[in-house]
């Protein structure tokens, strides 16, 4: 079996930081999980530079305002990994975007697999970079 692609989650939500976790083993390894654009922009840098720990792709859960992603996605080097983030979060779905809309998390563990395992040669060959993929 060939290593574990290296993943990142940006995400407040335990339940739903283990759901996604655990639903991209064995193919995918989240390497961290950052709860704010803060600690992105704090622990990215070291991840870039590690050659086994240098994320594929992130995902960033639907709590976070469009201000936050945008904010994510400018700190130094986001843009070298594709984006994923729930379908309720892509502009013209903010009528989705209230608590009765998220999904439980194996649900969303599963959607986010599936966002995986459709780009599965774009995260292998690393393309993609700065894209944002809803699932």
């Amino acid at each position: 079996m060939s290593k574990p692609i290296p993943v990142i989650i940006l995400g407040k939500i335990p339940a739903d930081q283990s759901a996604v976790t655990e639903a991209l083993k064995p193919e995918y390894e989240v390497v961290k999980i950052f709860e704010s654009v803060e600690a992105l922009a704090d622990g990215l840098p070291a991840l870039l530079e590690s050659p086994d720990r240098k994320p594929a792709g992130a995902f960033m859960g639907g709590i976070f305002t469009p201000e936050e992603f945008a904010a994510a996605r400018a700190v130094p080097g986001a843009s070298s990994f594709p984006w994923m983030r729930p379908i309720r979060t892509k502009p013209g779905n903010e009528h989705m975007m209230t608590p009765a809309h998220a999904p439980p998390p194996d649900m969303l563990a599963a959607l986010a697999r599936n966002s995986l395992d459709t780009h599965e040669e774009m995260i292998k060959e690393r393309k993609g970079a700065g894209e944002v993929w809803y699932y």
